[in-house]
């Protein structure tokens, strides 16, 4: 895996006062947000990548696969955090953090976690809470030899984890990418991923209901 900062975390409400921790454009997001729940989930992914930005800052030892409750993260912000924290995009809307060196920056959020990524090079992670899926998704979504290979799977469970880990990777590419859905899924095919081209690919290991995969750049 190339060096890059990366966390997964519990979503938990954080309260209105942490909230000047915060990139300013996520601050102004918040408060156009009515829904409770839409709110706490977008300011957690927010601490998560101060987080992961101060401990950049500081030269800590970089992490690809660090869980971290809210809670030390928010203290370890409290500590280290000094000034204007500013997450800008590039014309073709790919978060970063400027600098004296450009930081690139994702994150992703399901059903009561956050997952954050920070590297010095190009980076897309997403993270996915497992639920039933309909027999033909696969076969709308995938390309065909994935599609192929999770019909293929006999066993329910792990087929849906299969299912998932290859969608956390095409989600995670798309946002590699910068192209989103409009690329769409087809043209990469996530079966084996030892050695991607010029990605280092990462699937995390969370669990029976929980997916999570990093694409970083080489």
């Amino acid at each position: 895996m190339e060096r890059a900062y990366i966390a997964i975390a519990k979503i938990k409400d954080t309260g209105v006062d942490h909230t000047r921790y915060l990139d300013i454009c996520r601050q102004e997001e918040l408060k156009g947000i009515s829904n409770p729940y839409v709110c706490k989930q977008k300011a957690c992914a927010g601490f998560l990548l101060r987080y992961l930005y101060e401990k950049y800052k500081n030269g800590e030892p970089y992490d690809d696969n660090e869980h971290v409750s809210m809670e030390a993260a928010l203290s370890y912000i409290r500590a280290h955090a000094a000034g204007s924290f500013v997450v800008e995009k590039t014309a073709e809307g790919m978060p970063y953090i400027p600098g004296e060196g450009k930081l690139h920056i994702s994150i992703s959020h399901t059903e009561g976690y956050v997952m954050a990524g920070l590297a010095e090079k190009r980076i897309g992670v997403d993270i996915q809470a497992h639920r039933q899926m309909r027999a033909d998704i696969a076969g709308r979504f995938f390309p065909e030899k994935e599609a192929q290979y999770l019909t293929g799977q006999n066993d329910g469970e792990h087929r849906i984890r299969e299912f998932f880990r290859l969608w956390c990777l095409h989600e995670a590419y798309v946002k590699y990418t910068g192209e989103g859905f409009k690329q769409g899924f087809k043209d990469k095919i996530f079966l084996d991923t030892e050695c991607f081209g010029d990605m280092a690919v990462k699937c995390f290991d969370l669990g029976r209901d929980l997916s999570a995969a990093a694409l970083i750049e080489k």
